[in-house]
């Protein structure tokens, strides 16, 4: 029984090689092979990128005898990276499988479902850690710190390694199980930490290299530091650069935290995988309702069908969150902006265009238009049996994006103006224009996806991230705010930079009234048609 378990634990972590996610059916053998090597291909990228920076570290730090400090190093990052890449797998794949319900009602023991489910965790994890690891350790032989000792402890650390990241995998995946069983607004949620990891996630990009140069300037103090204060990664470092007894303490100690890690969970595994979200009993309260208008009512649907998926909101309006932060941060730190333009010294009038591309850049991450034709899916004849036209259920669409991508394009234009000390007439037309392009963006969506129309998706993340539609609309806009920026720049040498601006504005309105125009006609006939 658990080899069949086992079996069928791989055959779902393997399930994105030789199954179409969109559709359900298996894949061709050319697409299976081809999924294979691209996966490979990425894969090989990573541990290219590792080895490259581990290279730097050990050949600072293996000549001077700190080779146990590059393995600390290394350790660390190989750990995070494997949590990182495993707790929200573990999360899913412990708590919200599909079939827990299913093997739960069959006469197979809860600790070996568990079991081999960790098993499919812990590979997943050792992956990911390995990536980090393994070129770390070639890394680490060509700085010169090849032994015997320490190419057996070394190789023996990455399996070792990968049941500690287990370990904190599965505790943090215990957090999340708890935390999403008892929490409201998991969508929004999410949508709010999302943008978080992503700032620290490049704030650690941009500044991990003077991090690094700045530890092996200093390898003695950082040395002893950890050695007082954090005697586990000393053990660590020790294991893998080939001294035995740290070896062998440092692997006793990790297979009795895993062994712990599985006692603890297979006393709660069976309660958190069949806890369901808490919600208050509904009580009828006698009220008045407020009747609403058609209009209203369709504007109200479309928002809670934003509002209630994740999917949705990350992929097609992070836009909306992007722009208030970049309208902060310039008004933060205005003076170094103000500093920066006078040593550069540019025209005047061009100013006012580049911040008005800018702004249509980041406004262009908002196409929430772009999937919601498609986003529909088979509940699509429910409008199409409304006792409402066509084109009042695609206005409706346009409204949503208006309303989520207009307040912060306004905001940020304005904070942009304040900064560059724009006159009033520059400031109007580099506000005015970035709202008639979120008019042009939303309609010219919306086109897309009624001229390509998916609505036979088995996963929301089809229309909203891999749909011909929005990569079309997205990629559409953004090419729109690149040629606008640069055709301001070089008009900018013949004409004012306002003028270029007013010019843009009546261009763009006319095409936004012609795509208008085509949804309320032939649009709407497509819909309905659908």
């Amino acid at each position: 029984m658990f080899k069949a378990l086992l079996k069928k634990q791989f055959a779902e972590l393997n399930a994105s090689y030789f199954q179409n996610r969109k559709t359900g059916k298996m894949r061709s053998r050319k697409s299976m092979i081809g999924m294979i090597v691209l996966y490979a291909f990425l894969f090989l990228l990573i541990a290219c990128s590792f080895f490259a920076v581990a290279s730097m570290i050990a050949t600072a730090l293996v000549p001077a005898d700190f080779g146990w400090l590059f393995f600390v190093i290394v350790g660390v990052l190989s750990i995070l990276l494997g949590v990182f890449g495993g707790v929200f797998s573990t999360y899913t794949g412990l708590y919200l499988a599909k079939d827990n319900e299913m093997l739960f009602a069959m006469p197979i023991p809860p600790r070996k479902i568990l079991a081999a489910r960790l098993v499919g965790v812990y590979a997943m994890g050792l992956l990911y850690e390995a990536l980090v690891f393994i070129p770390s350790c070639v890394a680490y032989y060509l700085a010169g710190g090849a032994t015997v000792a320490s190419v057996i402890t070394s190789v023996l650390m990455i399996p070792i390694l990968g049941f500690l990241v287990l370990t904190l995998t599965c505790f943090f995946g215990w957090l999340v199980a708890l935390l999403s069983s008892r929490l409201k607004r998991k969508s929004v949620i999410t949508v709010i930490l999302s943008p978080v990891f992503i700032g620290v996630y490049y704030y650690f990009c941009l500044n991990y290299y003077s991090a690094i140069q700045n530890l092996v300037e200093h390898a003695s103090e950082v040395g002893v530091k950890i050695q007082s204060g954090a005697y586990p990664l000393y053990l660590m470092g020790r294991a893998a650069d080939g001294h035995i007894p740290s070896f062998l303490i440092f692997t006793l100690a990790v297979f009795l935290l895993a062994a712990l890690t599985y006692y603890i969970l297979s006393k709660t595994f069976l309660k958190l995988a069949t806890r369901h979200a808490s919600a208050a009993k509904a009580v009828y309260k006698e009220k008045p309702v407020k009747q609403k208008n058609h209009r209203s009512a369709l504007l109200f649907k479309e928002w809670k069908r934003f509002s209630s998926s994740a999917n949705y909101m990350l992929n097609c309006g992070l836009g909306a969150v992007f722009m208030p932060a970049a309208g902060i941060a310039a008004l933060i730190f205005r003076g170094r902006i103000q500093t920066l333009l006078d040593a550069f010294d540019p025209p005047h009038g061009i100013l006012a265009v580049i911040a008005a591309a800018a702004v249509c850049l980041l406004s262009s991450m908002c196409d929430i238009s772009a999937p919601s034709v498609s986003l529909e899916g088979r509940n699509l004849w429910i409008l199409q049996s409304m006792p409402v036209s066509p084109a009042e259920v695609l206005d409706a669409k346009l409204r949503l994006h208006k309303l989520v991508a207009l307040p912060p394009t306004v905001f940020l234009s304005v904070a942009l103006a304040i900064v560059l000390k724009a006159d009033f007439e520059s400031a109007l037309l580099m506000t005015l224009f970035p709202v008639i392009f979120v008019m042009f963006s939303a309609a010219g969506g919306l086109a897309v996806n009624l001229l390509m129309p998916n609505v036979t998706w088995t996963n929301e993340i089809a229309p909203t991230k891999q749909g011909a539609s929005a990569t079309t609309a997205l990629s559409g806009a953004w090419l729109d705010a690149i040629l606008f920026g640069v055709g301001g720049y070089f008009a900018c040498e013949v004409i004012e930079g306002y003028q270029y601006l007013l010019i843009a504005i009546v261009v763009f309105s006319f095409l936004t009234r012609l795509i208008q125009n085509w949804i309320r006609t032939k649009g709407a006939e497509i819909f309905a048609s659908l």
